[in-house]
């Protein structure tokens, strides 16, 4: 008890020791008796009175020891009448002055108020400098005449804020990404902290961030790493003069880039003035935390958040290290980076004695009530044969031995062989026969349960089905696991095999992946046992021999065996319609993920520089400007760093980018040279991820072009607690932005799929999928859509929904819907006019864009009509083409640590795309009348079917069998038959026949789709916008409750009656309608329907 007392004792000295206070009521007979007082300055009854002609000053001179490097705050009262004389500096005085080392003076305050006032509290805070040579508080008048009264002053300088601006580095913003110069990361003005509040407190917390005015542009310490190998190694703030003291140290910071958990990416060390030295590590995702997506930590807790155009949620963080209480006086604080992956930041730094409380998350929890109901119960786990929502008749289908192979047309669409000019849309499911994607475990057990799979899928619109990694399910999934390289699970290999079977029967084709990127071995990447470097497949089949005989010997043995149902070899039958060599394989060239697999290009490297340098060390030498001496020749050259492969500000790292470019192009001829040589006869793609215009070069020799691409993608612990939307905001606010990207990847007179595309649960406008991708990809003519992942299950579980999980989502299975029907079905006709976007490698050296992707601007013109590369510039343009260059200016963007891609918004003046739609007028292919203001995110398509704007949030289809639109409450919009008198919740609300009939006038039956939002029950996120999820929540889904009116032109109206269905179709209850001669009209309520909030309702005439 004893010792506790003394320490108590101890630590109030000190803090009083550290903590200059004046606090005068001026009411006492004394209070001016260290102040300096002009004429017209007295104490009265009330406080300080100041009688001002022109100029009263009074001041109160300061010890500049105890007040270094100080934070002070000065608060006082004052009431009366100030009349400024002058425009400038004039008024009531309240504030500081002070000088530094360099004599330079400086005059912080806060203006009194003008005319007439009665008591007011004026507050002002200022860091002063730890070089502080004389500070005095003055209040007063200024070039103005009046009377007033102050009282109650109180200054207070308790915390010591740690002025290091001299070791400042970067600024907030960052005009040009990769030239080595900052600010922020260096990762271009899309993805930098220029819009960060920036203010002396934060949610009580006493930091001073540094704004770059006031600091020659530097706002910040950017350590040294590997994506910043220009940063500060090491700094420390002397405090020796001062009279710093805490216990407590603040750090204001975060990190870019990231790291594996508790990875120590740096050290705090605090030197006594005693000589005692107390080091604190800086533990990735503990003490600090990536700024993207920034969430709680052990000791790290996200204090300043804002957004840019890369992420809607971005932050720093505020963490705590206590020093011992009796540590006494702090001399010097150090800070040094161990430069690992994660790149440092630090914005400010404070020692206090004061405990501040850590901003609370604001837990939005998501519970059944009036707004979220559950949906509706289901009689059959998909959908039931015959019902509204049975797409199977309305998608006329055929085997695959009818229909034949999948080929090219003239055109560049897909057709049928045995169909030849009826191209072909392939609605396809990114499905697991052995486990139901993401959803259900060892979904498919029976041959029973694989056919009934096939039928669910064709009743829900599908005709293809993409298997990206079959090597997974085959050596690894169920349990079962593999001894030796290229054994197969017997298992999963009939199931495998059955399902081809299926397929074949149902007229379903298959998509296939030759090998994800963890290749035909036993063990897989999360299993803790270490792997030789071979096994970093995607890699090192660029460089190595052995890794790509292992791709293609897997490949073959699967493909090559003769499938006991359909008593064919897969290489041979038609069912195999595409071969998709590597998934994504080209992340691994711009991730920057270092390691011993990159020796496996160290030959090709050394090769590739020497001819590139025509064997001139010398020249490399001079070039590069960094070699140490005891590299004397090409041959003594290490292989490339993880920085070299992010970076493009270095010489080496743009030797990279060629390097890399020739490595690329040489694979691909690779894969295509080899699968032809074994007899593959399908169509051959790959390189799905890449949207730089190097990419747009590298498909130009597939077949095909496909495409992965997603709007709010998941973070990578998306299953995870406290997982988050890299952009929880609207597709169409953000001008469509991964469908555009698609459609600027088209190449002129090729097919392109999309492989993978969703804007994922939990998002709270993915409503918009259906129509946004749907009906654009119908207008682009794409022979391919595949939402990710697992769309059909007749699984009827009880687990919560997840991200990449469809089936489970009651909003991705209206958006599918209507998908099928915008696309598949081909409601949304294809645009005849096409601008040809003209790319070769000659103009893309010049511009120096081949890491940029087609301007954001230009890409916009796929609202308006078809665009397509154009590598091939030797065809002719036809009549209902223009032939335009393409331009660069649009960051590529890699999220999530490398598992999509955007392309960032240029610069809306780097490009004018309404010149282009004014072309299209000009030469009769778009109609004079076309809607079309691209500078105001308004867009009609060439059709007339389609129009969007963006800052509305809005969207309509207006085709005869389809009719629909994306709104935000309180919209009102009309097609030719279908009019949204009214929307209380925002959402789809879409209208289809689905009675064969060719127009929504004659249907006499319909499917109306009105979609909000689904969440799981207890489902919790940490702000308003959901952007952070806290907890995934529990089953059942609850669905937005919602009210719409809407009014029907339809020739059987009077016949028509309405219903609400169920998620399989069937019917629930009827909602009356007021019907006249051709006209119908209905509310629908979902917080009325009895059992739940259903997405679908069917008129029907029967």
């Amino acid at each position: 008890m004893r010792k506790e007392l003394l320490g108590a004792l101890l630590l109030s000295m000190l803090g009083s020791l550290s903590a200059f206070q004046e606090n005068n009521t001026f009411l006492k007979q004394d209070s001016l008796k260290e102040w300096k007082c002009s004429k017209g300055a007295a104490l009265t009854k009330e406080g300080l009175e100041v009688t001002s002609e022109k100029f009263v000053l009074v001041r109160r001179y300061l010890p500049v020891d105890q007040l270094s490097s100080k934070r002070v705050v000065m608060e006082v009262e004052v009431k009366g009448e100030i009349e400024p004389l002058g425009k400038r500096s004039s008024g009531g005085r309240f504030g500081l002055i002070y000088k530094d080392s360099k004599g330079k003076s400086f005059y912080p305050g806060v203006p009194l108020p003008k005319g007439k006032f009665p008591w007011t509290k004026i507050r002002m805070e200022q860091l002063l400098p730890a070089d502080l040579q004389s500070i005095n508080i003055e209040l007063g008048a200024e070039n103005a005449k009046g009377k007033f009264v102050y009282r109650n002053l109180k200054f207070t300088a308790e915390e010591t804020v740690l002025d290091f601006r001299n070791a400042m580095n970067m600024g907030f913003a960052d005009e040009k990404e990769n030239d080595g110069k900052g600010g922020w990361s260096d990762q271009g003005p899309d993805n930098d902290a220029r819009g960060i509040p920036i203010r002396q407190n934060y949610k009580g917390f006493p930091f001073h961030v540094i704004h770059p005015s006031q600091n020659g542009g530097k706002s910040i310490v950017l350590f040294k790493s590997v994506r910043s190998p220009y940063g500060v190694r090491e700094f420390e703030v002397d405090l020796s003069k001062g009279h710093a003291v805490g216990p407590y140290l603040y750090l204001l910071h975060t990190t870019t880039w990231g790291d594996k958990d508790l990875t120590t990416i740096g050290v705090v060390e605090v030197i006594g003035k005693n000589g005692v030295t107390r080091s604190f590590p800086i533990r990735f995702n503990q003490d600090v935390g990536g700024w993207w997506l920034p969430r709680r930590k052990t000791n790290a807790v996200p204090l300043i958040t804002w957004g840019n155009k890369a992420c809607s949620h971005v932050g720093v963080y505020v963490s705590l290290f206590e020093l011992a209480k009796d540590f006494g006086e702090v001399a010097k604080v150090r800070f040094r980076s161990n430069g690992t992956g994660a790149t440092w930041h630090l914005l400010a730094a404070t020692l206090t004695p004061n405990i501040y409380e850590y901003p609370a998350d604001e837990h939005i929890v998501i519970r059944e009530g009036k707004d979220w109901r559950p949906m509706p119960g289901r009689k059959d786990p998909g959908v039931i044969p015959g019902s509204a929502l049975d797409l199977s008749g309305q998608l006329p289908w055929k085997s695959v031995d009818q229909t034949g192979r999948v080929v090219v047309n003239a055109k560049g669409q897909l057709e049928f062989e045995k169909e030849p000019g009826k191209p072909v849309h392939f609605l396809t499911a990114s499905d697991v026969p052995a486990s139901d994607a993401w959803s259900d475990s060892d979904a498919l057990k029976t041959h029973q349960d694989i056919e009934a799979h096939c039928l669910e899928l064709r009743r829900q619109g599908y005709n293809m089905i993409r298997l990206s990694s079959p090597n997974i399910f085959l050596t690894y999934m169920n349990g079962y696991k593999i001894k030796k390289e290229f054994e197969l699970n017997p298992k999963n290999l009939d199931r495998f095999d059955y399902l081809i079977y299926c397929m074949k029967k149902y007229g379903i084709y298959l998509n296939l992946g030759c090998m994800s990127a963890w290749g035909w071995q036993p063990g897989t990447p999360w299993d803790g046992k270490p792997k030789p470097a071979i096994r970093k497949y995607a890699f090192t089949i660029y460089f190595s021999d052995e890794a790509r005989k292992h791709w293609e010997k897997g490949f073959m043995n699967l493909i090559t065996r003769v499938n006991p149902y359909t008593k064919t070899r897969l290489i041979d039958d038609p069912v195999l319609a595409l071969c998709l060599c590597l998934n994504e394989q080209e992340s691994v060239l711009f991730k920057g993920q270092g390691g011993p697999h990159l020796e496996y290009a160290r030959p090709a490297w050394i090769q590739y520089l020497k001819k590139a340098y025509n064997g001139d060390f010398a020249k490399l030498r001079k070039t590069w400007g960094d070699l140490p001496e005891n590299i004397r020749s090409f041959e003594d050259l290490p292989v490339f760093t993880g920085s070299d492969m992010v970076s493009y500000s270095t010489p080496r790292s743009r030797d990279f980018v060629r390097f890399s470019i020739q490595a690329e192009r040489e694979t691909r001829d690779y894969y295509i040279r080899t699968l032809r040589k074994n007899g593959v006869k399908c169509l051959i793609s790959s390189a799905n991820m890449g949207l730089d215009f190097r990419y747009i070069l590298l498909r130009s020799k597939y077949d095909a072009v496909t495409i992965n691409g997603y709007h709010s993608h998941p973070s990578g612990e998306f299953l995870l607690a406290g997982s988050g939307q890299n952009d929880p905001s609207s597709a169409i606010e953000r001008s469509g932005r991964h469908m555009r990207g698609f459609a600027s990847l088209h190449l002129y007179g090729k097919p392109i799929l999309n492989t993978e595309h969703a804007m994922p649960f939990w998002n709270g406008y993915r409503y918009e999928q259906g129509l946004l991708v749907g009906a654009y990809a119908a207008l682009q003519d794409f022979s391919g859509l595949t939402a990710f992942s697992g769309p059909v299950s007749r699984v009827g579980n009880e687990k919560p929904m997840r991200s990449f999980a469809l089936s489970k989502d009651p909003v991705a299975k209206a958006t599918e819907f209507i998908t099928a029907c915008a696309f598949a079905r081909g409601d949304v006709r294809m645009a005849d006019p096409l601008v040809r976007l003209r790319v070769d490698d000659s103009m893309i050296s010049a511009k120096n864009v081949d890491q940029d992707g087609i301007n954001s601007e230009q890409q916009k013109l796929a609202f308006v009509t078809r665009i397509a590369a154009d590598v091939d510039q030797n065809k002719p343009v036809r009549k209902n083409e223009i032939s335009i260059p393409a331009v660069g200016g649009s960051r590529v963007v890699l999220h999530q640590g490398g598992m999509f891609q955007n392309t960032e918004d240029a610069d809306p003046a780097s490009y004018k795309a309404d010149g282009v739609v004014a072309e299209l007028k000009k030469k009769g292919l778009l109609a004079k009348t076309n809607r079309t203001n691209i500078s105001k995110g308004i867009f009609e398509s060439s059709t007339g079917e389609i129009f969007m704007d963006t800052d509305r949030k809005f969207l309509s289809v207006n085709t005869p069998r389809l009719q629909g639109f994306c709104a935000l409450a309180g919209t009102t919009a009309k097609t030719d038959d279908f009019s949204l008198d009214s929307i209380s919740e925002r959402g789809t609300v879409t209208v289809m026949s689905v009675d064969g009939k060719t127009s929504i006038r004659d249907s006499e039956r319909l499917v109306l789709v009105y979609a909000t939002n689904a969440l799981n029950t207890d489902m919790e996120f940490a702000s308003k916008n959901h952007a952070i999820r806290l907890k995934l929540g529990l089953w059942p889904p609850l669905l937005k409750t919602g009210r719409i009116s809407f009014t029907l032109k339809n020739k059987n109206a009077e016949k028509l009656r309405l219903y609400a269905l169920r998620f399989d179709g069937s019917r629930i209850e009827e909602i009356p309608l007021k019907k006249s001669a051709g006209t119908l009209s209905g509310t629908i309520d979902t917080v009325k329907i009895k059992e739940g909030v259903p997405f679908f309702f069917e008129l029907c005439a029967r």
